[in-house]
């Protein structure tokens, strides 16, 4: 039993510092990769149709606020207008 120890004890000393023999922490270590690859996989193609739907959202807004500029200023010249032919063309009696 003795020899049996020191062989196994002489056979660790041999692995360079870090490794660990077949079978033994290396599921742990795979599940961890997998599970990167998975959130890599779904983060990048998200990131990228947040950046373009971002993009197209504020071009989108930026348009909606220049056609409300332009409502606001139609609304305000048709009421100038208005106001003027009111006041220009007959007197209150």
């Amino acid at each position: 039993m003795r020899a049996d120890s020191s062989a196994a004890c002489a056979q660790s000393r041999n692995q360079p510092a870090g490794s660990t023999a077949p079978g033994g922490n290396d599921q742990g270590s795979i599940i961890g990769i997998v599970a990167t690859e998975l959130g890599l996989m779904v983060a990048i193609p998200t990131l990228v149709a947040h950046g373009f739907l971002a993009q197209r959202i504020q071009r989108n807004l930026s348009r909606l606020e220049r056609y409300a500029l332009e409502f606001c200023t139609a609304v305000e010249t048709a009421k100038s207008s208005q106001d003027a032919a009111d006041s220009g063309g007959s007197r209150p009696a």
